[in-house]
């Protein structure tokens, strides 16, 4: 079962959050906004993990930084998992919630993120057959995008280890062996 949804905003984008309300609202969820953290203006736990000189710009890694405080919150109990995480230019499916509760019975024991925005045109392992000619795949080689997935509590912990970050986290969370994260995906994405 769905524990919270979030959505990704900055403060000044007012237009985009006005459209995840009613991407949400027609897709009946409930979201909750995160305000996006500014890549010149870290909390100081986060900032160990961009120390040095990164080949990041400052909104690669504020972006980044969103989705650590984020995961910190889940691996703190602080939001309840999992965790459905949205940036805020993205469309759903019409029949997304309904989608979310088959995908997560679906999920195997132990999963910890599930991707849900992004097709790939590489090969996949089909792990379950969902409704609507949708799959639970396990990718050969994982896409990019964190327009939106599904993180569960021991991801969120796992993805949280202390290593400085170098690349945009989309890209970092394609690494699944970096971080040891049994990644699944959903073709074709509902988001």
């Amino acid at each position: 079962m769905l524990g919270t949804v979030i959505v990704i905003n900055l403060d000044r984008d007012v237009a985009r959050l006005a459209h995840m309300r009613a991407e949400l609202m027609r897709a009946g969820l409930n979201g909750e906004r995160f305000a996006a953290l500014r890549g010149d203006q870290l909390p100081a736990w986060i900032a160990p993990y961009f120390a040095g000189a990164p080949p990041l710009s400052l909104g690669e890694i504020g972006c980044y930084a969103s989705h650590l405080e984020i995961m910190r919150c889940i691996a703190a109990g602080e939001i309840a998992g999992p965790v459905l995480v949205l940036e805020d230019d993205v469309e759903l499916a019409r029949d997304f919630a309904a989608q979310i509760d088959e995908i997560l019975r679906a999920a195997p024991k132990g999963w910890d993120l599930i991707r849900l925005s992004h097709a790939t045109k590489r090969v996949m392992q089909t792990v379950s057959r969902l409704s609507n000619g949708r799959r639970l795949v396990r990718y050969s080689r994982v896409p990019t995008s964190t327009g939106g997935y599904l993180i569960s509590v021991s991801g969120a912990r796992k993805f949280l280890r202390e290593q400085r970050r170098r690349l945009p986290v989309d890209q970092d969370l394609r690494r699944v062996w970096a971080w040891d994260l049994d990644t699944y995906g959903v073709e074709p994405p509902p988001i």
